[in-house]
């Protein structure tokens, strides 16, 4: 089977709409969402009733734990948590006490092939802390090998990466840019960390990413999709929500570096 992969949604249906279409197209049979439906952008209801439909499996990401209460705003900068109260306004009452079931983190041990998938971390995943470095990998690969998880799937940071262990103790770090769509064997490593990317607010990459695993190969790809950022933009002044500073700048690094057809 293969498994979609995505993550850090931040309320944006347009992109995760997008991301569902390409997800079915390339024959993916389940849906993963490592956390954040909710947060900075238009239309945090639309996000949750798109997830809620679909049966999209999801964690708790910070966002969503900070909008019904269980992780304090105090934890955010200004800019989130101004957008994570005015979303709590708006967030319908079934929406919010279906985002307090969701689980910090999620395990599956089929097929012999341990995974795992939480917002940040796998060791105390109700911190959120990120996973940035080499050094916050290695902080990590002892509790992997301990529960016998061979792959965590993470978000958070909405950067792309992937890191890999060995059991000659060495780690391998990938950043993934536009060039770098193409198929990784997790089989090949002791253990693997892989951040899927964000889908819906590409400040750090100027895409919706997010991954598809494949449980009988291990194989796994990061999809480099376009962002609407003129429908995002629209769609953010129409909500009365403030437009993020780093918007023209990745509008301007996707127009200079467009995505071929794929």
């Amino acid at each position: 089977m293969r498994i979609a992969v995505i993550s850090d949604i931040h309320s944006n249906p347009t992109a995760l709409k997008a991301v569902l279409k390409d997800a079915e197209s390339k024959g993916c049979g389940r849906i993963v969402c490592l956390g954040d439906i909710v947060g900075y952008g238009y239309d945090p209801n639309g996000c949750i009733d798109i997830c809620r439909e679909k049966k999209i499996e999801c964690i708790l990401g910070n966002h969503d734990a900070g909008l019904v209460g269980s992780l304090s705003l105090g934890w955010f900068n200004s800019f989130a948590a101004d957008a994570v109260a005015r979303q709590r306004e708006k967030v319908t009452e079934g929406n919010k006490e279906w985002l307090r079931h969701l689980p910090y983190t999620a395990k599956d041990k089929s097929r012999q092939f341990e995974i795992a998938f939480s917002h940040g971390t796998l060791t105390v995943p109700e911190r959120f802390d990120y996973i940035q470095t080499v050094s916050d990998a290695a902080f990590e690969f002892p509790r992997m090998h301990s529960d016998g998880i061979r792959v965590l799937f993470v978000g958070h940071t909405h950067y792309a990466m992937l890191y890999k262990h060995y059991v000659n103790m060495c780690i391998d770090e990938a950043y993934i840019d536009l060039d770098d769509e193409h198929d990784y064997d997790l089989s090949l490593c002791d253990a693997a960390i892989v951040n899927v990317g964000s889908c819906g607010y590409p400040r750090n990459q100027a895409y919706s990413i997010y991954g598809i695993y494949d449980t009988d190969t291990h194989l796994f790809i990061h999809r480099i999709l376009p962002f609407d950022f003129d429908d995002y933009i629209e769609k953010m002044k129409e909500a009365n929500a403030e437009i993020p500073y780093w918007i023209p700048t990745r509008k301007k690094e996707a127009e200079e570096r467009t995505i071929g057809f794929r």
